[in-house]
């Protein structure tokens, strides 16, 4: 028993160390929204969003991008984004503009949801308050303006984009790291359960 409980502890140690060696080469995916207009909900690649109202006009979008998607009218129109299936992420960038007359104009980043906690802050005539920094680098953010927020929001199970008042925020462009986990570590996991299994049945026998 005690040989097998030593084995079984390098095998998790290898397994840990295939992990971290996973996230460091973990690359980054963008989400694009495709080139239509529609409502409701949207998956690419790994994710889904609840909610994605969708524009394809490229003038209307950052950076003059060919679709994008837009939140007005506080939690009844945000959008959160997760794994399809599961699973944690990384938030590394986002394309944003904050368009039209009505201020104050705020594009609200948050986990947890709706009612979540809020990690950025973005409104026109004031600077970013929260993580990461936009480019151009505006102080304060001016409105009718494509920027692109870049940071780490790391290992999370959803992000939402919220607006909190007038006004509207259209996102594009989303890069986002998804750590890969180890091919061998769901086969080394249940042959050490079973392996324990087994020994106990060796020693009940006896």
């Amino acid at each position: 028993m005690m040989n097998f409980l030593k084995i079984a502890a390098a095998a998790v140690t290898v397994a840990i160390g295939a992990s971290f060696a996973s996230s460091a080469s973990a690359s980054t995916t963008f989400i694009t929204f495709g080139s239509g207009g529609g409502s409701g909900t949207w998956t690419e690649g790994l994710f889904q969003f609840d909610q994605a109202n969708r524009n394809n006009s490229a003038g209307n979008c950052p950076f003059s991008d060919p679709a994008c998607i837009h939140v007005n009218n506080g939690a009844s129109e945000a959008s959160t984004m997760s794994l399809i299936g599961g699973g944690t992420f990384d938030l590394v960038s986002f394309d944003f503009e904050l368009s039209g007359t009505s201020t104050p104009n705020t594009l609200l980043v948050k986990t947890g949801g709706t009612a979540g906690t809020t990690l950025v802050t973005l409104a026109v005539d004031s600077a970013l308050s929260g993580i990461g920094s936009i480019n151009p680098a505006d102080n304060p953010i001016q409105k009718n303006t494509s920027y692109r927020w870049t940071g780490l929001i790391e290992n999370v199970t959803s992000i939402t984009f919220m607006s909190e008042n007038g006004g509207t925020k259209r996102i594009d462009t989303i890069g986002v790291n998804v750590v890969p986990v180890p091919a061998s570590l769901p086969l080394l996991l249940t042959t050490l359960v079973g392996g324990a299994a087994f020994i106990r049945r060796r020693k009940t026998v006896r």
